[in-house]
Protein backbone atom coordinates (compact mmCIF):
# COMPACT_ATOMS: atom_id res chain seq x y z
CA UNK A 1 0.00 0.00 0.00
CA UNK A 2 1.46 3.37 -1.00
CA UNK A 3 1.81 5.96 1.75
CA UNK A 4 -0.84 8.26 0.33
CA UNK A 5 -3.26 5.31 -0.08
CA UNK A 6 -2.91 4.74 3.64
CA UNK A 7 -3.42 8.46 4.25
CA UNK A 8 -6.56 8.36 2.14
CA UNK A 9 -7.96 5.66 4.45
CA UNK A 10 -6.97 7.59 7.57
CA UNK A 11 -8.35 10.84 6.21
CA UNK A 12 -11.84 9.46 5.70
CA UNK A 13 -11.94 8.97 9.48
CA UNK A 14 -11.42 12.70 9.90
CA UNK A 15 -13.67 14.21 7.24
CA UNK A 16 -15.44 16.35 9.82
CA UNK A 17 -12.07 17.85 10.77
CA UNK A 18 -11.60 19.24 7.27
CA UNK A 19 -9.33 16.84 5.42
CA UNK A 20 -9.42 18.86 2.22
CA UNK A 21 -8.48 22.15 3.87
CA UNK A 22 -5.22 23.50 2.47
CA UNK A 23 -5.36 27.14 3.54
CA UNK A 24 -2.09 28.99 3.66
CA UNK A 25 -1.18 31.09 6.67
CA UNK A 26 0.83 34.24 7.26
CA UNK A 27 4.63 34.01 7.29
CA UNK A 28 6.21 35.05 10.58
CA UNK A 29 9.93 35.51 11.32
CA UNK A 30 11.72 33.28 13.81
CA UNK A 31 15.26 33.20 15.15
CA UNK A 32 15.76 29.48 14.42
CA UNK A 33 18.23 28.60 11.64
CA UNK A 34 16.34 25.51 10.41
CA UNK A 35 12.90 27.17 10.07
CA UNK A 36 11.76 27.50 6.46
CA UNK A 37 8.54 28.70 4.87
CA UNK A 38 7.18 28.63 1.34
CA UNK A 39 5.91 31.93 -0.01
CA UNK A 40 3.60 30.51 -2.66
CA UNK A 41 1.57 27.42 -3.51
CA UNK A 42 4.14 24.63 -3.09
CA UNK A 43 4.78 21.96 -0.48
CA UNK A 44 8.00 20.63 1.03
CA UNK A 45 8.68 17.05 -0.09
CA UNK A 46 9.61 14.65 2.73
CA UNK A 47 10.58 10.97 2.63
CA UNK A 48 8.65 8.61 4.86
CA UNK A 49 11.50 6.13 5.22
CA UNK A 50 9.16 3.43 3.86
CA UNK A 51 9.72 4.17 0.18
CA UNK A 52 7.13 6.94 -0.08
CA UNK A 53 6.79 10.68 0.10
CA UNK A 54 4.53 13.07 1.94
CA UNK A 55 4.05 16.79 1.44
CA UNK A 56 3.92 19.53 4.06
CA UNK A 57 3.99 23.28 4.50
CA UNK A 58 5.22 22.92 8.09
CA UNK A 59 8.83 24.05 7.95
CA UNK A 60 10.11 23.82 11.51
CA UNK A 61 12.89 21.44 10.54
CA UNK A 62 15.47 19.85 12.83
CA UNK A 63 18.76 18.05 12.31
CA UNK A 64 18.45 14.31 12.95
CA UNK A 65 21.08 12.01 14.50
CA UNK A 66 22.75 11.44 11.11
CA UNK A 67 22.81 15.23 10.48
CA UNK A 68 19.99 15.26 7.88
CA UNK A 69 17.45 18.08 7.72
CA UNK A 70 14.17 16.48 8.85
CA UNK A 71 10.75 17.14 10.31
CA UNK A 72 10.18 16.72 14.03
CA UNK A 73 8.45 13.44 13.07
CA UNK A 74 11.68 12.16 11.53
CA UNK A 75 10.81 12.54 7.84
CA UNK A 76 13.85 13.74 5.92
CA UNK A 77 13.45 16.52 3.42
CA UNK A 78 13.77 15.24 -0.16
CA UNK A 79 16.15 15.33 -1.80
CA UNK A 80 18.11 14.60 1.38
CA UNK A 81 20.29 17.35 2.79
CA UNK A 82 23.06 16.17 5.11
CA UNK A 83 24.76 18.93 7.07
CA UNK A 84 28.45 18.89 8.05
CA UNK A 85 29.24 18.08 11.67
CA UNK A 86 30.18 21.62 12.68
CA UNK A 87 27.13 23.35 11.13
CA UNK A 88 25.50 25.94 13.36
CA UNK A 89 23.44 27.88 10.81
CA UNK A 90 22.02 27.68 7.29
CA UNK A 91 21.91 30.03 4.37
CA UNK A 92 18.92 29.25 2.14
CA UNK A 93 18.27 31.27 -1.00
CA UNK A 94 14.84 32.04 -2.45
CA UNK A 95 15.43 29.36 -5.11
CA UNK A 96 16.24 26.68 -2.53
CA UNK A 97 20.06 26.57 -2.58
CA UNK A 98 21.24 25.48 0.87
CA UNK A 99 24.59 26.34 2.37
CA UNK A 100 25.74 25.17 5.79
CA UNK A 101 27.57 27.73 7.89
CA UNK A 102 30.30 26.24 10.00
CA UNK A 103 31.73 27.56 13.22
CA UNK A 104 34.27 29.39 11.06
CA UNK A 105 31.28 31.04 9.24
CA UNK A 106 32.37 29.51 5.95
CA UNK A 107 29.35 28.52 3.81
CA UNK A 108 29.49 25.00 2.42
CA UNK A 109 26.97 24.03 -0.30
CA UNK A 110 24.92 21.01 0.79
CA UNK A 111 22.16 20.79 -1.82
CA UNK A 112 18.97 22.27 -3.08
CA UNK A 113 15.42 22.08 -1.75
CA UNK A 114 12.69 21.06 -4.20
CA UNK A 115 9.03 21.84 -3.65
CA UNK A 116 5.97 20.27 -5.22
CA UNK A 117 2.67 21.55 -6.54
CA UNK A 118 -0.42 19.59 -7.54
CA UNK A 119 -2.93 20.03 -10.36
CA UNK A 120 -5.66 20.38 -7.69
CA UNK A 121 -4.15 20.86 -4.22
CA UNK A 122 -7.62 21.27 -2.73
CA UNK A 123 -8.08 17.52 -3.27
CA UNK A 124 -5.01 16.43 -1.28
CA UNK A 125 -5.72 14.13 1.63
CA UNK A 126 -4.66 15.40 5.03
CA UNK A 127 -3.11 13.59 7.95
CA UNK A 128 -2.12 16.17 10.54
CA UNK A 129 0.64 18.35 9.07
CA UNK A 130 1.12 16.10 6.05
CA UNK A 131 -0.66 15.76 2.73
CA UNK A 132 -0.87 12.92 0.25
CA UNK A 133 -1.96 12.93 -3.38
CA UNK A 134 -5.21 11.35 -4.50
CA UNK A 135 -6.64 10.53 -7.90
CA UNK A 136 -8.50 13.88 -7.70
CA UNK A 137 -5.47 15.98 -6.70
CA UNK A 138 -3.22 14.59 -9.39
CA UNK A 139 0.41 13.58 -8.99
CA UNK A 140 2.98 15.91 -7.43
CA UNK A 141 4.92 18.14 -9.80
CA UNK A 142 8.41 18.88 -8.42
CA UNK A 143 9.79 22.39 -8.94
CA UNK A 144 12.83 24.45 -8.21
CA UNK A 145 11.56 27.13 -5.81
CA UNK A 146 10.73 30.28 -7.73
CA UNK A 147 9.57 28.42 -10.83
CA UNK A 148 6.25 27.09 -12.04
CA UNK A 149 4.21 29.09 -9.52
CA UNK A 150 5.51 26.91 -6.68
CA UNK A 151 6.73 29.83 -4.57
CA UNK A 152 10.04 30.74 -3.02
CA UNK A 153 11.78 29.61 0.17
CA UNK A 154 11.92 32.04 3.08
CA UNK A 155 14.62 31.25 5.62
CA UNK A 156 14.09 31.78 9.38
CA UNK A 157 10.34 32.04 8.85
CA UNK A 158 7.36 29.81 9.56
CA UNK A 159 3.83 29.72 8.25
CA UNK A 160 1.24 30.23 10.96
Amino acid sequence: MRTYDYMLSVCFLFVAAGCATNQKGALVPTDRPYDLAIDGEGYFIVETGRGGYLFTRKGDFVVDAQRYLATADGYRIAPALQLPENTNDLVVTLDGQVGALTIERTPEPVGKIKIATFPDASRLERDGDYRGPTASSGDPVPHTPGSGGAGTIKSRMLEK
